[in-house]
């Protein structure tokens, strides 16, 4: 099955703003308005309805997403914390050695999705992705099983909205936004169900542009941003309007961009998110690293996290090396693995 151009270029503005954002970006805020709620309307657009059919369908999506969240979140973590007494050597990070003892605890949770470090901080996304995709397939299930009509999903959901906004209260509040995204993908889907997202050139102006207005106008009147990683998304329909506004904006963009000469490696960067997810912490450590350098200062503060100086030019130089290093390693591994 050939892949939809628009979706992958899409992914591809939506990670580029993700990177952009750690960068110190004059445009951060803007782009936490809506950059992550994307993916989780990316995703249901593109679910597939025969993993809401039965228990078959659902124990082979159970089984996808294991090998292509699960595993490489938990290998990324594990490698951090292995790691993190060398990364600590070299000034990577700040903290305090780890013991035999608290290495082993720290990969046990791991197992759970979670004991990652600053450097993989980003891992919150697969966490929240498998659990809310798992989820969002069985709710549909069940309402398909006992035959629900899509009235009760859209309650359903806007119930569970509400929950996972309510549930930021508690310590534990930021693993609620596993029910906060739900909606996102119940939108997605009804949309994939009922429009083409690919436009003509007169349609993607308009809906770039209405998206871009939707999301800028809003922050003219408050200073209040959207934290999808921490469930802070201000109010439900707040969150609904950036998600959908930042998503239109998207479409349009992409639609644009589809028809100019380098669209294949936007294309390509939207095929391969994951790495940049992983590493791209790690790789704007050359960039702070080249800071160092020019100002002369102490190593020490090479582990800044996620940057050392913030600038409209450093956060460029930050996002292309966030974006293209982890691309390259990513590209020589499978190179060398085919040898």
């Amino acid at each position: 099955m050939r892949r939809n151009a628009v979706i992958d270029i899409m992914k591809a503005l939506g990670i580029i703003l993700m990177v952009l954002g750690h960068s110190g970006s004059i445009f951060t805020n803007w782009i936490y308005q809506f950059h992550m709620a994307m993916f989780f309307i990316i995703a249901g657009y593109c679910f597939k309805d025969e993993y809401m059919k039965n228990k078959i369908g659902l124990l082979k999506l159970l089984r996808n997403r294991i090998k292509s969240l699960y595993f490489p979140c938990l290998l990324f973590n594990s490698m951090i914390v292995l790691f993190h007494n060398f990364f600590l050597k070299i000034h990577f990070i700040d903290g305090v050695i780890y013991n035999g003892k608290e290495i082993i605890f720290r990969l046990f949770k791991c197992l759970l999705f979670s004991g990652g470090e600053n450097l993989s901080g980003a891992m919150w996304f697969l966490r929240t992705m498998f659990f809310s995709t798992i989820l969002f397939a069985v709710i549909n299930f069940l309402c398909n099983r006992y035959k629900k009509n899509n009235l009760i999903r859209w309650i359903i959901y806007s119930v569970l909205l509400f929950i996972g906004w309510k549930g930021v209260c508690f310590s534990f509040g930021k693993y609620f936004n596993i029910l906060t995204v739900l909606i996102l993908f119940q939108i997605g889907n009804c949309i994939g169900k009922n429009f083409n997202l690919s436009l003509n050139t007169k349609k993607a102006n308009i809906y770039l542009i209405i998206g871009f207005l939707y999301i800028s106008i809003p922050l003219l009147f408050t200073n209040n941003t959207i934290s999808l990683a921490s469930n802070r998304i201000i109010n439900p329909f707040y969150f609904i309007f950036c998600s959908c506004s930042g998503t239109l904006f998207c479409v349009g963009l992409a639609n644009l961009l589809k028809k100019i000469r380098f669209s294949m490696w936007l294309e390509y960067i939207g095929k391969n998110t994951l790495p940049i997810v992983m590493g791209h912490f790690i790789a704007m450590k050359i960039v702070t690293l080249i800071q160092i350098l020019i100002y002369h200062e102490n190593i020490s503060l090479l582990s800044s996290h996620p940057i050392l100086y913030a600038s409209f030019i450093w956060s460029i130089f930050y996002m292309i090396i966030g974006i293209s290093v982890p691309l390259i390693i990513h590209k020589l591994y499978y190179k060398i693995k085919k040898i």
